[in-house]
């Protein structure tokens, strides 16, 4: 069963960061989808880092309200079972002051595991 240990938020001037620790999937699964949704009301904007067979295939900014994508550079470490991320601040904007934060991932084959980051 794949499941969410710990998950974090870290902002700093220049980049707002996430990093997900997990269990139940190999230490740095092939393919696997990791996202964090930050949303205020009705808003949600989506941090994104994506692997397909091994390899990077993108980081992005998703604004699921106005149908936005950003794409950045890969800015990632992913190591035993702990994956970190770094986005520029600028591109994701105001969204780093809202309150809900919830990390996913996302591996074929098995549940999306997910968890409410807090703090």
């Amino acid at each position: 069963m794949l499941e969410i240990t710990d998950a974090g938020r870290t902002l700093t001037g220049a980049f707002v960061a996430f990093d997900v620790r997990w269990d139940g999937a190999s230490s740095e699964p092939d393919t696997a989808t990791w996202s964090m949704a930050i949303s205020e009301g009705d808003e949600t904007v989506h941090l994104v880092y994506e692997r397909r067979e091994g390899a990077f295939v993108a980081q992005y900014v998703d604004d699921a309200t106005t149908g936005r994508r950003i794409d950045v550079d890969e800015n990632a470490d992913l190591r035993d079972q702990e994956i970190t991320v770094r986005f520029p601040a600028d591109v994701v904007g105001v969204a780093v002051e809202w309150p809900a934060w919830k990390a996913s991932l996302t591996v074929p084959d098995q549940e999306t595991a997910t968890s409410v980051v807090t703090g």
